[in-house]
């Protein structure tokens, strides 16, 4: 578990290094030129990384409660350090050192406390570092599908504006995405746990029902936000940031197949099928990307809408379908 830790201490500074790197290509682009978002960028790549490592702890130690309560207490501080900078009105770089510092808040729980190894043995035959390095890689793509619109918004010819309406609207559809990540932190033990029984195939039944569960929130998802979304955006942010009625279409569409190739990954971690994992998001956002090229008759926001519900599909697919045929036919 050291060598894994030092890993892991690599792989926090490579995307510290990416995202600071990111910043001072694109400063005047998205942060105005404003050189204080750099500091500000390292301060969240640290203090996201220790939250990380600290839920990962308490989830694998299935110290659930105290998982719990490390959402709690970051949400907290986020929510009181943003109205103090709002009744204070202070500058947006005053919110983005909220982003900060609040993760840090997790370290009340104690999460690295009391952590003796009270597991059972794996069965698993894996190397931790290479599924780590897969995991990153997955990792890496499928948040740049569900969390790098804005980006693409701009780079696809999006004006500034374009590239808020989009950041707003999809900060809303994923709020049952963002949520989620929180529970896959209990599903995952269970899988682990199902993966390493008597039957080893009864893990991989479960992508199927992950995928037509997802098909149906889609549906529902597609539905809902074509009807209500654009309302709820004007109440809470004005008409300026109401969206093309077809962006919030795919977008609820996106965020249903989301959640559940979300699961469906979780399958992949239970087995220690990194380098699978890698390949199904990869072949994902290659799609997405191969649909922001092709989808030039759209306007930016619509464009990478469908760029975002093409690869989440993918991703679904390969994952929930495709994968888990092939693994089960093999054994």
């Amino acid at each position: 578990i050291a060598r894994v830790h030092r890993q892991m201490g690599l792989a926090f500074a490579g995307g510290g290094l990416i995202g600071v790197l990111f910043v001072i290509v694109t400063l005047d682009r998205f942060f105005e030129g404003d050189v204080r978002y750099i500091a500000i960028t390292v301060g969240i790549m640290v203090s996201r990384s220790i939250m990380a490592a600290a839920r990962g702890t308490l989830a694998g130690h299935r110290r659930f409660a105290g998982y719990g309560g490390t959402i709690a207490l970051e949400a907290g501080a986020l929510l009181t350090g943003g109205v103090i900078a709002a009744i204070a009105d202070l500058p947006a770089p005053a919110f983005a050192l909220v982003m900060a510092i609040a993760p840090l808040a997790t370290l009340l729980a104690r999460p690295f406390a009391d952590i003796e190894g009270t597991g059972a043995p794996s069965d698993v035959d894996a190397q931790p570092g290479s599924f780590l390095a897969w995991l990153i890689l997955a990792t890496t793509a499928s948040q740049l599908i569900i969390a790098g619109g804005p980006i693409a918004v701009s780079f696809v010819g999006g004006s500034a504006a374009a590239v808020s309406i989009f950041f707003t609207t999809f900060a809303l559809l994923r709020g049952p995405v963002t949520s989620a990540y929180h529970l896959v932190a209990r599903v995952l033990p269970d899988f682990t746990a199902l993966a390493q029984g008597d039957d080893p195939k009864a893990v991989w039944r479960w992508a199927p029902r992950i995928t037509g569960g997802a098909v149906v929130l889609a549906v529902l998802g597609a539905v809902g936000a074509g009807l209500l979304l654009g309302t709820i955006i004007e109440i809470v942010y004005g008409a300026d940031f109401v969206p093309p009625t077809l962006a919030a279409v795919l977008g609820g569409a996106g965020v249903g197949l989301g959640l559940g190739a979300l699961f469906a990954t979780q399958i992949y971690s239970a087995t220690a099928r990194g380098a699978m994992l890698a390949a199904g998001w990869g072949i994902a956002l290659a799609a997405a990307v191969f649909t922001l090229v092709i989808a030039t008759g759209l306007d930016p926001i619509e464009r990478v809408a469908l760029g975002f519900v093409v690869g989440e599909a993918t991703g679904l697919a390969i994952l929930g379908l495709v994968l888990p045929t092939i693994v089960t036919r093999k054994r």
